[in-house]
């Protein structure tokens, strides 16, 4: 089996040996209702959050780490066990709360419909 895996690796596109593999076990497979991800789906709906999966919270727990908690990009990545920053780079998100706490000291004058204001020269 490792001699095959050592032919094949080369040949691959992606840095996984098999990209488009679907993933089974117990996780996801199973009946339905029956699998930690519905139980998942379930207690989420519950908190009025739709369609919560496990992958969802890997991306709020990267974006947290780094965005509130200050946790270093290295740090996050050994934590989801990321093997690139490249594939770590992918679950950072805006983390909306802080972006919104820095901009609220932001403030326009309000427009009253006349003509607009000259740039200064």
């Amino acid at each position: 089996m490792e001699s095959l895996l050592l032919e094949w690796l080369p040949w691959s596109v992606s840095e996984w040996a098999f990209p488009t593999r679907k993933r089974s076990g117990p996780w996801i497979n199973g009946s339905c209702g029956s699998r930690p991800v519905d139980a998942l789906r379930r207690a989420g709906e519950a908190a009025g959050v739709t369609g919560l999966t496990w992958k969802s919270l890997r991306h709020t727990w990267a974006t947290h780490a780094e965005t509130a908690w200050g946790i270093p990009e290295l740090g996050v990545q050994r934590v989801l066990r990321h093997t690139t920053p490249l594939t770590q780079r992918h679950y950072r998100h805006p983390d909306m709360v802080n972006l919104r706490r820095m901009v609220d000291s932001v403030s326009f004058p309000e427009f009253d419909g006349g003509p607009p204001p000259q740039a200064a020269s």
